[in-house]
């Protein structure tokens, strides 16, 4: 039979105080998560303006996926290889980073278009998701 396990919310907060490579991990992923609601986007035009946030929608779903992906992994929700969860957790930052690249302000709409805080801090988590996975992978490394 095999063993059954349950997430221990408080086991999480008490493994990510102690980790320095889980803790930036974190961070990263609830910057990019918390950037999904503020505005990526403000589009001025005369007296009118008006900003825009991805949310839950499109490449906001994607990243909400990517950055949950990667604390998961890094905290090891599975139990396997510390190493191999490392991987799962750069290859998800990686992906988010790719997906806030994407998106990246058009410079020809200056005057018009300025990007919002949401944007940056989405960009910044998911640097800072591949930065504590890949100090993690090293770590994991030097660990046998």
């Amino acid at each position: 039979m095999s063993e059954k396990t349950s997430f221990d919310a408080g086991k999480a907060v008490e493994q990510i105080k102690k980790d320095r490579n889980l803790t930036i991990i974190a961070g990263g992923a609830v910057a990019v998560i918390v950037g999904l609601f503020l505005p990526w986007y403000t589009v001025s035009f005369l007296s009118v303006s008006s900003s825009v946030s991805p949310g839950l929608n499109g490449d906001g779903l994607l990243l909400l996926v990517f950055s949950v992906v990667s604390l998961a992994a890094g905290l090891n929700v599975l139990n396997k290889d510390k190493k191999q969860m490392s991987i799962a957790s750069i290859v998800a930052g990686v992906l988010a980073l790719l997906v806030m690249l994407s998106n990246w302000p058009d410079e020809s709409l200056s005057g018009a278009v300025s990007t919002g805080i949401g944007y940056w801090l989405g960009l910044a988590g998911s640097v800072a998701i591949i930065a504590g996975s890949a100090m993690a992978y090293k770590s994991s490394q030097s660990v046998k």
